[in-house]
C-alpha cells in the first residue's frame, strides 16, 4: 500500500492567507527541566493545508464536529488545471470527464502552484473556477468536498468569496494548500483529509494523504 503525503510542513514562518496570524510554536516542556517533550501550539483554523466547513462561510452551515469522519475520507479524482492560470476554468472541462465525476467523492485540482509555496506568487494568478463550473461540480450528489494545491478556492484579493460561497453552500467541503498531486497521475486512490474534531470548529489545519489503490 503506497499513501502519498499530500499536506505541507508547518511552521512559524509558513505562507498564510492574508489576515490569519503566523502560528507559533513553543516548547511547553522540557528533557531537560520535565524528563518529557510537550509543545504549545498557537494557529488558526484555516493554516496550512486545512479544511473548510460550510460553517466558515454559510450561516446555518455544518461545523467540522457535526460531520461524520466519513465526510472527509472518500474516493477521489486528480484534475490538471494548470493551463487555466490567470483566467478561469470552464464547466466543460469538468463535463468532458462527467463519467469519472459521477463516481468521485473527493475532485483535486492539480496547478501545480504548489511549487510556489514560500514565494510572492503563491498568492495571485492561480487558475479559478468559473461561476458555471462551480455551480456544476456543486451539484453533484455524490461529490463530498474539492481540494486544491492553491491558497484559496477564490481569488485572493476575493471581498464576496463567490466559490466558497457554492461550494459550502451546497454541503461540499473545500480542502486548500494541498502539495503533491502530481503524484497521482492517472492513479485510484482514496482521499483523506481528517481535521482536528473540536466545538464549533468552521475549519482545520489536516494531514491530508491519498492511499492508492490496486
Amino acid at each position: 500500500m503506497r499513501v502519498i503525503d499530500l499536506s505541507h510542513n508547518l511552521y512559524e514562518e509558513m505562507p498564510v492567507y492574508s489576515g490569519t496570524p503566523q502560528p507559533l510554536f513553543q516548547p511547553a516542556t522540557t528533557f531537560e527541566r520535565d524528563g518529557f517533550r510537550e509543545t504549545w501550539l498557537q494557529l488558526g483554523s484555516h493554516t496550512g493545508t486545512h479544511v473548510d466547513a460550510p460553517a466558515h462561510m454559510i450561516l446555518g452551515g455544518a461545523f467540522l464536529h457535526e460531520l461524520p469522519a466519513a465526510a472527509f475520507v472518500g474516493e477521489g479524482l486528480v484534475m490538471d488545471v494548470a493551463a487555466f492560470a490567470g483566467g478561469e476554468i470552464p464547466p466543460a472541462h469538468f463535463q468532458a470527464r462527467r463519467k469519472q465525476l459521477e463516481h468521485c467523492e473527493f475532485l483535486l485540482l492539480r496547478s501545480g502552484y504548489d511549487s510556489l509555496w514560500g514565494h510572492d506568487e503563491y498568492y495571485r494568478g492561480f487558475p479559478l473556477l468559473s461561476a458555471e463550473a462551480a455551480a456544476y461540480l456543486a451539484a453533484l450528489p455524490r461529490l463530498r468536498g474539492i481540494g486544491l494545491d492553491m491558497i484559496s478556492i477564490d481569488d485572493a484579493t476575493s471581498e464576496t468569496y463567490p466559490n466558497h460561497h457554492m461550494m459550502l453552500g451546497a454541503g461540499k467541503v473545500v480542502v486548500e494548500n494541498l502539495t503533491n498531486l502530481g503524484e497521482l497521475s492517472g492513479a485510484s486512490f482514496i482521499f483523506v483529509a481528517l481535521p482536528l474534531k473540536f466545538p464549533y470548529a468552521d475549519g482545520s489545519p489536516v494531514r491530508a494523504v491519498a492511499i492508492e489503490l490496486p
